[in-house]
């Protein structure tokens, strides 16, 4: 493994986080400190971290990305980065697996640098409750504002503005129909 990773990647865990649990939150967020720069060590950034149950199951996953996209040897490469780390680390309590993929075409909107990213981007987002007898609505993402806390989509008919906490799910947009078209 390159030094640089060891170097850079020092623990984020402190004397205060090993006397409790951590929350699946906080073991994500400890976890993407610890991947960030591995990734960056490899030519790419990392788009999403989450520690979640599935099934029986614990799963912390990362989705990696690089403007040139990802491919299977990235995946195993950020695998075998991250994993000694993580081991060094030991953020999580018990067992669980570890899942390294691409964030996907229809990747998912969750942080603020997420939506500054897909600024320009077609979006679908899932609303909690139903506007104008809408709860889901496509368009392109025309602004972001961190400090208001809302986006601005345009469905092709009106700009609409949505506040952040009426959003149940954003993720990008993709027409596999149109695509089949052309």
């Amino acid at each position: 493994m390159p030094e640089k990773i060891n170097e850079r990647a020092e623990s984020p865990i402190t004397e205060e986080t090993k006397k409790r649990r951590l929350s699946s939150a906080e073991i994500a967020d400890v976890a993407r400190e610890i991947g960030e720069p591995a990734a960056e060590s490899l030519g790419l950034y990392l788009w999403d971290c989450e520690y979640s149950k599935e099934g029986r199951n614990w799963v912390l996953s990362y989705r990696i990305d690089s403007d040139e996209g990802v491919t299977l040897d990235d995946c195993e490469a950020f695998y075998n980065a991250v994993t000694p780390l993580l081991d060094r680390a030991d953020p999580i309590d018990g067992s669980y697996e570890l899942s390294v993929t691409s964030p996907g075409i229809e990747r998912n909107i969750r942080t603020p640098e997420h939506y500054e990213a897909c600024v320009g981007v077609r979006i679908r987002v899932k609303l909690y409750a139903a506007l104008d007898g809408r709860k889901i609505i496509v368009g392109l993402l025309t602004s972001y504002d961190e400090e208001r806390k809302t986006i601005v989509l345009n469905d092709g008919s009106s700009d609409i503005e949505l506040p952040l906490d009426k959003i149940s799910r954003a993720n990008v947009y993709y027409d596999f129909e149109e695509d089949l078209k052309k």
